[in-house]
């Protein structure tokens, strides 16, 4: 709430609902104790930075062997044809994953339960990759490690992909500072970086994946939550609609 009045009460920075609902109840995060997670139901098993990449490979490609037959959709088609390209394979037996992670709610439920998965291939970070699943699937995550040389990490949440839509807000926001000549692109990347250990700055960031998929991404979020008013998702310039 702090923030919110700071700026203006600019619709942008109202608190969510869930967040009301977790004030209200005493859930302070750090100042009660519980929060969001639940610091005495944790349970932590650290592994160390530096061999969990090898365990995760390892463990992928112990896999392959049993690899499954895939077939990994990442085409921009409509939604007609995906559908239809389908139900073309559902006779082959195949294990069909798609790219949905720039779609709107509406598409992304019409699409997803004719496959097995999505995969957030356009929002690939360094070597791994969002996966939404359907089913805990070892076999599937091989073939994927196998097929495409990726990490993939894999969740079963069905409300559609988490990174792409929390990074494109990130690099909207820097990108609206920019626009509102808060600070120079170097300055924000710097303030990022050092200030809130960011493994990047959001702008240069943002230049290794494609404007026009942020964009849709940025587009389809009031789908995702109709509760909140449309100016939440005030877009910069660079990602209006033409």
């Amino acid at each position: 709430t702090n923030v919110w009045e700071g700026f203006d009460q600019d619709p942008r920075f109202a608190p969510h609902e869930i967040q009301k609902q977790m004030v209200e109840s005493g859930k302070l995060g750090n100042k009660s104790g519980e929060g969001f997670l639940n610091k005495e139901k944790l349970v932590a098993s650290p592994i160390e930075s530096s061999t969990y990449p090898t365990q995760v490979i390892r463990s992928l490609e112990e896999k392959i062997q049993e690899a499954t037959k895939l077939v990994i959709d990442l085409s921009t088609s409509s939604i007609e044809d995906k559908i239809n390209f389908y139900q073309s394979l559902k006779s082959k037996k195949l294990k069909i994953l798609s790219d949905l992670s720039t779609y709107s709610k509406e598409s992304f439920d019409m699409l997803f339960k004719k496959i097995d998965g999505s995969i957030a291939y356009k929002f690939k970070n360094e070597n791994k990759v969002e996966v939404l699943l359907k089913n805990d699937d070892e076999k599937l995550l091989g073939s994927i490690h196998q097929s495409l040389e990726v990490i993939p990490v894999a969740h079963s949440h069905t409300r559609g992909h988490i990174f792409p839509r929390i990074i494109s807000m990130i690099f909207n926001e820097a990108k609206i500072a920019d626009d509102e000549k808060l600070a120079s692109v170097d300055d924000l990347d710097f303030a990022m970086r050092f200030g809130l250990n960011y493994p990047k700055g959001p702008i240069s960031w943002m230049n290794q994946f494609d404007l026009n998929d942020i964009k849709k991404v940025l587009q389809n979020l009031p789908s995702y939550n109709k509760m909140e008013p449309a100016s939440r998702y005030r877009v910069a310039k660079v990602f209006e609609i033409e």
